[in-house]
């Protein structure tokens, strides 16, 4: 629980150095993983070593966020996207938030549920922001809206898979 709350601190302090070197909000913004049912699903059940997660909403972004220029919509990005990511058909929804372990770990998360099944995939580390990008037909999932680091979603016969590339790839 210490080691939890001293986490939190330094946390919070880098976020607050991040701000005064002018880092962009999505950089420094990060979450408190709330809920214990994500779509009426308990979330031991989506993941069993989890605690708590939220899904990301706009109602929880920092003030900065509605500023001219640095809006989801501005970058052209979702926190929740809704298409058909394997070809079968049929739409899938692709949710983002964060989660916390059992044992005081974060991290984010992607969730795509169909009708018969879910897919998730996480982040560890912090819990903080990303966001979808769904671009010709590809689901893209990153944690910057201004970098050249992000995921493609790719759908293959097991689930979803991530394909990662930065800008030297």
């Amino acid at each position: 629980m210490l080691h939890a709350r001293l986490a939190s601190l330094l946390s919070i302090l880098a976020a607050s150095s991040a701000l005064a070197l002018g880092y962009a909000w999505w950089i420094t913004v990060r979450f408190v993983p709330s809920e214990t049912t994500l779509a009426g699903i308990l979330v031991g059940q989506i993941d069993p070593t989890w605690k708590r997660a939220s899904l990301l909403k706009d109602a929880a972004l920092p003030p900065e966020a509605s500023q001219p220029g640095e809006s989801l919509a501005d970058h052209s990005a979702s926190f929740v996207i809704d298409a058909d990511l394997d070809a079968d058909g049929h739409q899938e929804s692709a949710a983002v938030g964060v989660y916390e372990t059992t044992d005081g770990n974060f991290g984010r998360f992607l969730l795509i549920n169909n009708d018969d099944q879910r897919s998730l995939l996480k982040l560890p580390g912090e819990a903080g922001f990303s966001a979808l990008w769904h671009k010709e037909g590809v689901l893209s999932w990153a944690t910057c809206m201004e970098c050249d680091y992000y995921c493609d979603i790719k759908s293959s016969t097991d689930g979803y898979h991530l394909a990662c590339y930065s800008g030297s790839d």
